[in-house]
């Protein structure tokens, strides 16, 4: 695949198509960030970051259920303003980590047959399942009173519409304004395990290795960063201490994560000091991420996994 049609898939994945899975890809360590008059080069030659399917089951971990094919309720359409076919969610999520509560209205209220209800809202601050990252949970209730709706499932489907999942029918209508409240400690450590497997690859590279990362797991337990390359039982042991000692260093230093958008309009993370195109929820700095213990690095075929914890 080309380096232009990689680029366009990142935009497309970013941007909001259909994102729900449990792994995401990872693009090539990029090289340390040049001054700031050359970011947005750095931004179009970023490789690519491609939303992926939950891992296939391998010797290294148990299998993980695939997320479900999403698509926009037909019930958005009709929601919509000026006839368009859905209206996509505002992503509150990726401009704050720490807001775990807002205000929105109602696009559509969706029995799902067998999988009871969805609704979609016109802003959100529930993180979808994607990226590699567990959706948030919480609770979305009107703002004139009543039950709350629980939301045990978030999905990103077609047209940026994200999908507020329960198994009980909301107790709310469409165009009812209502206040949606993320479940802050489940949050808090998703942005930490999400961040924990960026900075590995930070780490990996302060360590001399460079074998290119292609996909994270930030699911507890089980969380993983893979990477496309064989190393050998010597290498692993050798390794193992140099990434460990070289993410503590980083955790220690508390380097402030740097969200910004390209100007191709793709989001770009940095945590550690080192960009990455993500979706995701991140820690304020890297102080925040507290200890993180390397469990083992293995090789499998031409993969190397490096799985790790959250040591509180």
């Amino acid at each position: 695949m080309s380096a232009t049609v990689q680029l366009e898939t990142l935009i497309a994945a970013v941007r909001g198509g259909t994102v729900g899975s449990a792994a995401t890809a990872y693009p090539s360590r990029p090289p340390p960030r040049p001054p700031a008059a050359e970011a947005p080069k750095l931004a179009k030659r970023a490789t690519a970051k491609v939303e992926k399917t939950a891992p296939e089951a391998d010797a290294l971990a148990p299998a993980k259920p695939a997320a479900d094919t999403v698509t926009a309720p037909k019930t958005v359409a009709a929601a919509s303003p000026k006839g368009s076919d859905v209206t996509p969610t505002e992503a509150l999520y990726q401009k704050d980590t720490y807001l775990f509560a807002s205000r929105a209205r109602v696009l559509s209220v969706t029995e799902e047959a067998g999988k009871g209800w969805s609704v979609a809202l016109d802003a959100t601050c529930f993180h979808p399942q994607g990226g590699g990252q567990p959706a948030d949970v919480g609770t979305i209730t009107s703002i004139d009173g009543g039950a709350p709706f629980e939301v045990t499932m978030v999905r990103k489907g077609a047209g940026g519409v994200v999908l507020h999942e329960g198994p009980s029918q909301p107790p709310f209508a469409v165009g009812a304004a209502v206040e949606c409240r993320v479940a802050e400690a489940p949050r808090r450590m998703n942005a930490r395990v999400h961040s924990a497997g960026h900075l590995i690859d930070v780490a990996m590279g302060a360590s001399g290795c460079a074998l290119r990362p292609t996909k994270g797991y930030h699911f507890t337990p089980g969380a993983y960063v893979e990477y496309d390359g064989k190393l050998e039982a010597s290498e692993r042991e050798a390794l193992l201490p140099k990434v460990q000692a070289a993410l503590n260093a980083l955790i220690g230093k508390a380097v402030p994560t740097v969200v910004r958008e390209s100007e191709d309009g793709v989001r770009i993370v940095s945590v550690g000091g080192q960009d990455c195109p993500c979706g995701g929820t991140h820690v304020k700095d890297t102080a925040e991420l507290g200890a993180v213990k390397l469990e083992a690095i293995k090789t499998k075929g031409k993969v190397t996994r490096v799985s790790y914890t959250l040591v509180d």
